[in-house]
């Protein structure tokens, strides 16, 4: 079956990219004509690849535009990444976050990493195709590539959706960040009292907050339990490889 963004936006009305400007716009962050193309192709080409690979749910399909596009753009939404950083999208999965961002900040150098080589092959032709520059991608485990010279210390900002505990998500980070000062910003759902207590003894962290997924002129979004929580590290002289 073939899919088009307009197939599958049902839940968002028969025009996404008009319903995502809107909700861009309400929300400080407007996108060109340019970037909602290339977001619309970006959800053709992720459902091609899901047909082969699982990228994401197949329940989720015709819930793309909301489940996945503007959580990942709700990043930019709520947290700062500054002007050209270098970023790690870590078990990027899809691309997921990672992608949209990069659509919606081209001046991001993006990484999309993730453990599965399949997943990476799929989203490395997805950005080619899509003309994304600066975007790179590498499979293989966190642990491991935290201490590669190509990675390690190399990354001002680490994006992740929610892929693990937020103290492994910590401590997988911190290799790839580079010091002194770097953040990691995650979706995360649930009560996170205890995950946040056991993230915030971890040395190199410095602050942990977090702040309810909320979109001005979205008040009907799936998963509006989610947060985004942001870590701030200090890392002038702590460098803990798990």
């Amino acid at each position: 079956m073939e899919h088009t963004a307009n197939t599958l936006s049902s839940t968002v009305g028969p025009e996404p990219t008009l319903w995502l400007r809107t909700l861009l716009v309400k929300n400080g962050h407007p996108a060109t004509d340019e970037q909602l193309q290339q977001l619309a192709s970006f959800v053709d080409l992720l459902l091609e690849w899901n047909a082969k690979i699982n990228l994401i749910s197949r329940k989720d399909e015709a819930n793309v535009w909301r489940a996945h596009i503007l959580h990942s753009a709700a990043i930019l939404l709520q947290a700062e990444i500054p002007q050209k950083s270098k970023v790690l999208d870590l078990g990027s999965g899809g691309g997921l976050p990672g992608l949209v961002i990069k659509v919606l900040r081209p001046d991001l150098d993006m990484t999309c990493l993730d453990a599965t080589r399949k997943k990476m092959d799929a989203v490395a032709d997805i950005a080619r195709r899509l003309g994304l520059r600066d975007c790179a991608t590498a499979w293989g485990r966190a642990e491991d590539l935290g201490r590669d010279k190509w990675f390690n210390a190399n990354y001002d900002v680490v994006v992740a959706r929610a892929v693990a505990p937020l103290r492994d998500l910590v401590k997988w980070s911190m290799p790839f960040l580079r010091p002194p000062h770097a953040k990691l910003i995650t979706l995360k759902g649930g009560d996170l009292d205890q995950e946040r207590g056991q993230a915030e003894r971890l040395p190199g962290v410095r602050t942990i907050h977090e702040s309810t997924l909320s979109f001005a002129g979205a008040e009907q979004i799936p998963g509006v339990d989610k947060k985004i929580v942001i870590v701030d590290f200090d890392l002038r002289t702590t460098r803990p490889i798990p």
